[in-house]
């Protein structure tokens, strides 16, 4: 693999990345735009205050997890529940900083509802697109890695046959190397013995 693949393949994952980071606090503050725009609420230094806030909020709330693995395979179910959930804790702040400083009465509170109600919806959706955009990044063939495996046994089997049917991964499995024969390994259907322990 050359420097320019290695780059184009790290830039698009960085892209990917920085999408998930910052995606999730402006959709939150665009939504809370658009539904203030949509009733006819004047948007004034308090509300760009409560955008701030949901910035703010949203940055250090809504990240998804720092390791991409975990984030790929994940069922949708589950990552639209961990978003809900930072969802509500989120909202949960808000109202709790609204209650402290008197300042809850400000807002129309049919935009807020909506807003509570339609954002983490869009932000589902927003975090399916990007997990299925970095999953083909990552599962791109002209991307994947080569990897091999010292020793054959049950753990290495069974990593190996994970990273067959894990194409997100970008490995793909080239062999195993062991200095017992075929014959002496027994079932090796399937498995690339590449040499002994000494190549």
């Amino acid at each position: 693999m050359d420097m320019t693949m290695v780059f184009r393949q790290s830039f698009a994952i960085g892209l990917l990345t920085l999408a998930q980071a910052l995606v999730p606090p402006l959709l939150a503050a665009g939504c809370l735009y658009a539904a203030a725009v949509m009733y006819g609420v004047s948007f004034d230094k308090d509300f760009l205050i409560l955008t701030a806030l949901v910035l703010v909020l949203g940055a250090l709330l809504l990240q998804p997890q720092r390791s991409l693995t975990p984030q790929l395979i994940r069922g949708r179910l589950r990552v639209a529940g961990v978003i809900a959930l930072r969802w509500l804790i989120l909202l949960f702040v808000l109202l709790a900083l609204g209650y402290a400083t008197k300042s809850s009465t400000i807002f129309s509170r049919r935009t807020l509802l909506t807003w509570a109600i339609v954002t983490p919806v869009i932000l589902v959706l927003a975090q399916f697109v990007m997990h299925e955009a970095l999953r083909r990044v990552l599962s791109d063939p002209a991307n994947a890695r080569r990897s091999v495996f010292v020793g054959y046994n049950e753990i290495s089997l069974a990593l190996a046959q994970r990273i067959m049917k894990d194409s997100f991964a970008g490995l793909t499995v080239g062999g195993f190397f062991d200095d017992r024969g075929a014959a002496r390994l027994g079932s090796t259907s399937g498995v690339q013995l590449c040499g002994g322990l000494k190549d």
